[in-house]
């Protein structure tokens, strides 16, 4: 009548044990985007079939390094933005300024307009 569903590692498989396995591969799988403290354009399920390549791309001002199966993202050291707002700006140097804790130094620089 034909041949039952194989169980051991050395057993014929069927044609219906075949037609699962093919099931369970067509189902592909899902992959998406989420904006947890980011912003994220164009978030969808996207159903990634069989031998469908996905693409990371590098959006302005950010760095994708890939090793392998790793993928790492981050933003570039040298960004350019439009706008920036910070709660607290630690830096130790601005143009030709350097500021800390104690000091304001402006080598080679007149500053004007400052009360006395």
């Amino acid at each position: 009548q034909g041949v039952a569903n194989g169980t051991e590692d050395t057993d014929a498989v069927n044609l219906s044990q075949l037609n699962a396995t093919k099931a369970e591969v067509n189902k592909g799988w899902n992959i998406t985007t989420s904006n947890s403290t980011g912003n994220v354009d164009g978030a969808s399920v996207h159903n990634v079939q069989m031998g469908e390549q996905v693409v990371v791309d590098a959006g302005k001002n950010i760095n994708i390094t890939q090793t392998a199966g790793k993928i790492s993202v981050a933003t570039n050291e040298n960004s350019t933005f439009t706008s920036v707002t910070a709660t607290d700006v630690n830096a130790t140097r601005v143009n030709a300024t350097t500021v800390n804790a104690t000091d304001v130094n402006t080598t080679n620089l007149t500053t004007t307009g400052v009360a006395t």
